[in-house]
């Protein structure tokens, strides 16, 4: 914390701040004004005793305690936020990033329903945010998601120790694939026709719609359409059009017909019957055991389980309201020979293929945290991602990596991401291929073989910004693509 500013530089502003709430101890502005210097010299605990103090000296329902309460937010005290903001808030409804703090509270908090009140009214207040840091002579580009089957979550951050808002479900996020110093980047919350109404637009040279799950929003999807046919001219990355079309069920179809390739047979059904009967009726189209249930709309394996036999799935069913939508999928034993799982992550960025990942797992429902589990302890695991990362097309073999290009011309996104692995038949067995994937360096510390090529898709998707943005500003029509056929990738042969 103190590593933020030099503490020296702020020897007088503290003194300054402390004599003024000598001089008036009832005024909450000086105390909130003290907290935040306490709070960047590194002084932690004295910081939020007079946070806490200012909260209780700021009069109800103004904008000073609207602003004590987004203050007790960054510095962790959550309770006292909340208590601080839903008064000011309720008979005053008009700060957008309040109301968005306060739907992040209430959804730590369980109150799913008043946070998403909370959220659509934010976003309809607001629905486009300008960078913090506008510089007039940098490009300004719109990136647009859809906040209504979303939320926001809390994150820490681990440079200041202080709390931000971050949404989360259904996007991809950008915050390490743009260099944000770079451009001026507008952010577009959907809800409704929110966007389609408003008419203060920034003068925007491209959009990016980071909406990433068809299933979650179809309907915002549509209407970022219908916002997007307005600027005929304006390049998009992600056109909403071919983000609706990457549907579990719709890529069951469009891709499982690729040669070699194999994609899990994918039905979305109702749960509307009793589980004998909604049972039976899955049965009757050709599932049996294991069987994998997930809801829609959903990327982690929260909502995924595997039922073994039709008890196990009439359990589920059961177990789940009526009238709920469900994801059947086939489950395809994918283990080797030593019995363990892989789950292979490329990204393709402007048409070209980019290692990401290729995890080992004792459990087939494969996630990053067996890196720690299972990963660390295996070194064969480890010298197999590391050639898959610098040289994906000799680990993978030619015609794996060729039908992973065939699947990025059927998906035909600028930016998504395949999770797959490769059966003992030598087809690709795709779990996922979409733009519902994260992109970060969470586990760069441990694995740092794989910072090379974390950093190497950053800078692919900046550079695909940044052409696109000379491409508006040259004033073509045409967005030109590197062509996927040429099976070109960014592996880095030279690294160690």
């Amino acid at each position: 914390m103190a590593a933020e500013q030099d503490v020296d530089d702020l020897l007088i502003p503290l003194a300054q701040a402390y004599a003024a709430v000598r001089r008036d101890r009832t005024d909450a502005g000086a105390s909130l004004i003290l907290s935040k210097v306490l709070a960047l010299s590194g002084r932690l605990a004295a910081s939020r005793r007079h946070a806490l103090r200012a909260g209780v000296l700021a009069p109800a329902r103004s904008e000073l305690t609207i602003d004590i309460g987004e203050w007790l937010f960054e510095i962790g005290e959550f309770d006292s936020a909340r208590r601080i903001l839903e008064p000011a808030l309720a008979s005053t409804p008009t700060d957008a990033g309040a109301l968005s703090t306060l739907s992040a509270l209430r959804q730590r908090d369980g109150d799913t329903d008043a946070a998403r009140q909370a959220l659509l009214k934010s976003a309809e207040l607001k629905p486009i945010s300008a960078p913090r840091h506008h510089r007039p002579h940098q490009p300004s580009v719109l990136r647009i998601r859809c906040v209504e089957n979303s939320f926001f979550g809390i994150l820490k951050d681990g440079r200041t120790g202080r709390h931000k808002r971050r949404l989360k479900d259904g996007h991809f996020s950008v915050r390490s694939l743009i260099d944000k110093k770079r451009v001026n980047l507008f952010i577009a919350s959907v809800a409704g026709d929110n966007l389609l109404n408003h008419n203060d637009l920034p003068p925007f040279r491209l959009a990016i719609n980071s909406v990433s799950c068809a299933d979650l929003n179809p309907d915002g999807l549509r209407r970022i359409d219908r916002f997007l046919a307005r600027f005929p001219h304006i390049p998009v990355i992600n056109q909403p059009r071919k983000v609706l079309a990457t549907t579990r069920a719709q890529n069951a179809h469009r891709l499982g017909s690729l040669d070699g390739v194999r994609f899990p047979r994918t039905k979305l059904f109702r749960n509307d019957a009793a589980p004998d009967d909604v049972a039976d009726r899955l049965e009757q189209r050709g599932f049996g055991y294991p069987l994998i249930v997930r809801l829609p709309g959903t990327q982690t394996g929260d909502s995924m389980s595997r039922e073994d036999t039709r008890a196990d799935l009439m359990k589920r069913l059961a177990e789940t309201p009526r009238g709920v939508d469900l994801y059947a999928i086939e489950y395809i034993d994918c283990r080797d020979r030593w019995g363990l799982f892989h789950k292979t992550r490329a990204f393709f960025i402007d048409g070209v293929f980019y290692p990401v990942a290729n995890l080992t797992s004792d459990h087939w429902q494969i996630h990053s945290a067996d890196r720690y589990r299972v990963m660390t302890k295996n070194v064969a695991s480890r010298r197999a991602e590391l050639r898959y990362l610098r040289d994906p097309e000799a680990h993978l073999g030619a015609p794996v990596f060729g039908a992973l290009h065939e699947i990025a011309r059927t998906i035909d996104l600028d930016f998504f991401g395949i999770d797959f692995t490769t059966n003992r038949d030598g087809q690709i067995l795709v779990f996922e291929a979409n733009a519902a994937m994260r992109h970060n360096y969470e586990h760069a510390k441990a694995f740092p073989y794989t910072r090379a090529h974390l950093d190497r898709v950053s800078e692919a998707f900046d550079r695909m910004v940044h052409r696109r943005l000379a491409e508006a500003f040259d004033g073509g029509g045409t967005v030109v693509r590197r062509d996927p056929s040429d099976h070109r990738s960014a592996q880095a042969r030279s690294l160690p």
